[in-house]
């Protein structure tokens, strides 16, 4: 596959490389390339088993012409099982040459295939100024930077060597393949001139020729002939009854969609009896299919409420009014996602729109956005930059709307592409902030690397429990996509119960049940049996030296008040005076203090006591009057619960005092007392 910007010079490359001489003397203005010249190349080489024999490769080469109207249909010609030689003109400088877009292509369409990146026009520059370090480590299939020209030879004979070498170390090359195969291949190239033919056609030719081929057969040998480069055949309900014989007949089809004269596509968009117009030097039969080609590789979407499709890359450059509601709605919450790619190849983006299509607003789409809706969602997605995309979602459960989104974006169509994720502070969403501090995804997993339980927020310096932050990260393996499904039977789980609160129940001390040698004496477990049958949930349990930081950091995050249990062994174990320490200064959860089993005045003295000098707590020591006290202690966890979401709610409206400081020598005050006034003397 040789690629590039037009004029680069690489319909010039290929004659220099099939010629003796490895040189060639250009091409005029009239020879440009349109859509994609294809010659076949022959070359004995040494073979790299026994040097002292040679093998025969036998090379396609495809020129692809490098006008922009070409771009959209590359993705069906771009594979694995190829070559490519990606060529800049070094006359012009790296800044014009268009490397990052085509190695993002190959990079996302064919990330297995290697690639040389080749200077041309070496003879009129003294020196290519190309930074092969960062491109090398962004896209690693690049095994070869080198320079050529082709009017003097230079470099030219060195790049062909190195293509035999590579070429000879592919996995696939030496791959046996059926003979009847061979000859149904041959069969096909000699229908290139018809360029497109019934796949009923070529079974029942194949039937006629005793090769010994089944529908199922002819089936699998269509796509490795296509995986080959040799056809071009779409095994998908709706397009698996044509095979292309000739691939520049296919870029004409996708050109036309994308340069057609005719005033059919207004807006982006068209009206599906327009085809005939689009298309209308093609047989008619195909229109549909033909739709249905640009339907399926997301270069059109068909929108359900009239018979028109829409073309994302020719939408307005404009975007329009559209309404995105003010949060007034304590049930609704907003979350955004940012997202820095490394590369962002063309065309990607309106191909998510394509695949997003069905929960489109049909009013508010355009060629960088989308206005989405999704049962009581409504999300935005915006291509904000030429490497940064943004996701806003309001709704009731915004992160299952991302999910989704994500599930389309990510691991489908950026597969391959490098890209940082930035996830917003779930406090500063809570407390409403329009801005809220966004965690860098790196610093996310390093934070899970070294077992941090939590992070914090520089924007409004909140403490964010690890664990709220990884279960907003889009899923990248079947681990993340199980985590992803048991959290959402969770939800499921808390809408159908009834409980006022989840518990979160601290026993920083060395075991559940107390050691004191009265009977019946109460514990943090009797507690906790006894809050269930309250309908509290108190089954998060945090044992001092038994659990890790992140179990910490996990619970902590799934609890709206936080129990502490304190006895004598509490009070005198230092990890547990640290830990709850810890947690009182910086993790933002209702408290309530339980005492068991600890003198009033000796657990007040001690650290543990100073630290909830302020608090209010519920006194167990006696066991006479548990069932009062366990009335009291639920009445503090439900004051508290309640208190939280006012709390929340009112911070969400809050309107702030403001105090604006000035010098008493600039006011009017001053002024009367007969200080000279001055231009700034404003102040009352």
């Amino acid at each position: 596959m040789v690629v590039g910007l037009g004029g680069a010079g690489k319909t010039s490359l290929v004659r220099a490389l099939m010629s003796n001489q490895y040189q060639s003397d250009g091409t005029s203005n009239a020879e440009i390339t349109d859509g994609i010249d294809i010659v076949e190349w022959n070359v004995k080489v040494p073979s790299p088993l026994n040097p002292g024999n040679r093998e025969t490769i036998n090379y396609s080469i495809w020129d692809f012409a490098g006008q922009a109207v070409y771009y959209n249909s590359h993705q069906f010609f771009l594979s694995n099982r190829a070559i490519y030689l990606l060529l800049w003109n070094a006359r012009l400088g790296y800044e014009h040459a268009g490397l990052d877009f085509w190695l993002s292509s190959i990079a996302c369409h064919a990330p297995l295939a290697p690639v040389f990146v080749v200077g041309t026009h070496a003879d009129q520059v003294f020196r290519a100024d190309l930074p092969m370090q960062d491109l090398q480590e962004t896209f690693s299939q690049i095994v070869q930077f080198c320079n050529i020209s082709v009017l003097t030879g230079q470099g030219v004979k060195e790049l062909a060597d190195k293509l035999f070498d590579v070429t000879l170390r592919q996995s696939y090359m030496g791959e046996r393949v059926p003979s009847n195969w061979l000859q149904f291949e041959k069969m096909l190239l000699a229908k290139r001139d018809e360029k497109i033919i019934p796949f009923q056609d070529m079974q029942q030719e194949a039937i006629e020729s005793q090769l010994m081929l089944d529908s199922q057969d002819v089936k699998e040998c269509l796509t490795l002939l296509h995986e080959l480069g040799s056809i071009q055949y779409f095994n998908k309900d709706l397009l698996r009854s044509q095979i292309i014989t000739n691939p520049q007949w296919l870029v004409d089809v996708m050109a036309c969609l994308i340069s057609v004269k005719e005033n059919v596509i207004k807006n982006g968009r068209f009206k599906r009896k327009s085809v005939k117009t689009i298309w209308a030097k093609y047989p008619k039969q195909l229109h549909s299919w033909l739709l249905h080609l640009t339907e399926e590789f997301e270069l059109t979407y068909a929108l359900t409420t009239e018979k028109t499709n829409v073309v994302p890359c020719l939408l307005p450059e404009t975007e329009p009014e559209y309404e995105w509601p003010e949060l007034s709605d304590d049930e609704i919450q907003e979350m955004k996602l940012t997202y820095q790619f490394k590369y962002l190849p063309a065309g990607l983006f309106n191909r998510a729109q394509s695949r997003l299509c069905q929960y489109s607003d049909n009013a508010a789409v355009w060629k960088k956005g989308s206005l989405l809706h999704k049962n009581r969602h409504i999300a935005l997605l915006r291509q904000t930059k030429d490497q940064e995309l943004v996701l806003i979602v309001q709704g009731p459960k915004p992160e299952n709307v991302l999910f989704l989104v994500l599930e389309a974006l990510i691991l489908e169509f950026f597969h391959g592409v490098s890209y940082d994720l930035s996830i917003p502070c779930i406090d500063c969403v809570h407390m409403g902030s329009q801005d809220p501090h966004m965690f860098s995804l790196r610093n996310v997993k390093r934070a899970i690397d070294l077992k941090a339980p939590f992070l914090q927020c520089m924007k409004n310096f909140h403490i964010v429990a690890i664990d709220s932050l990884t279960s907003l990260l889009p899923p990248s393996s079947t681990a993340d996509y199980e985590r992803h499904i048991t959290g959402m039977l969770h939800e499921l789980k808390e809408l159908s119960s009834s409980a006022s609160a989840m518990v979160q129940v601290l026993v920083l001390c060395h075991a559940l049940d107390s050691q004191s040698k009265k009977k019946e004496a109460i514990t943090a477990k009797r507690l906790c049996s006894s809050l269930g049958t309250r309908n509290i949930n108190a089954s998060q349990l945090v044992i001092a030296g038994k659990q890790t930081q992140v179990e910490l950091g996990t619970k902590l995050a799934s609890c709206q008040v936080m129990i502490a249990v304190i006895s004598e062994q509490f009070c005198k174990d230092q990890a547990c005076a640290d830990i709850f320490s810890f947690i009182k200064r910086n993790v933002k959860r209702p408290l309530v203090c339980a005492v068991i089993d600890a003198n009033d005045q000796q657990w007040r003295s001690t650290i543990v006591g100073a630290i909830v000098s302020t608090e209010i707590y519920v006194n167990f020591n006696s066991t006479s009057h548990y069932d009062d006290k366990m009335d009291e202690l639920l009445q503090r966890i439900k004051s508290k619960v309640q208190l939280s979401s006012v709390k929340k709610k009112k911070k969400a409206e809050e309107k702030f005092d403001v105090f604006i400081s000035y010098s008493w020598l600039n006011s009017k005050d001053a002024v009367a007392k007969g200080l000279k006034e001055i231009a700034s003397s404003l102040g009352e």
